[in-house]
């Protein structure tokens, strides 16, 4: 798994579209956090949020299709 670090400094050699990959593969698994475990507990707990972060989760699900990782 990727850290933040990883990002930042990447390896020796790395390319730009292994970059693009690995910034798809976080933003995927990040997107899947917020629908399943984030926006319900914020629902459950009538957070005025809700709607915004389940918005960005639309948001980050349709960058990662466009930048062609994502299902």
């Amino acid at each position: 798994m990727n850290t933040s670090t990883d990002l930042i400094q990447p390896e020796v050699g790395t390319s730009r579209e292994q970059l693009f990959r690995d910034l798809v593969g976080l933003a995927v698994q990040l997107e899947s956090i917020l629908i399943h475990e984030v926006v319900p507990l914020m629902k459950s707990a009538g957070h005025p949020l809700t709607g915004r972060v389940h918005s960005l989760r639309s948001e980050i699900k349709l960058c990662a299709i466009l930048l062609g990782g994502a299902q």
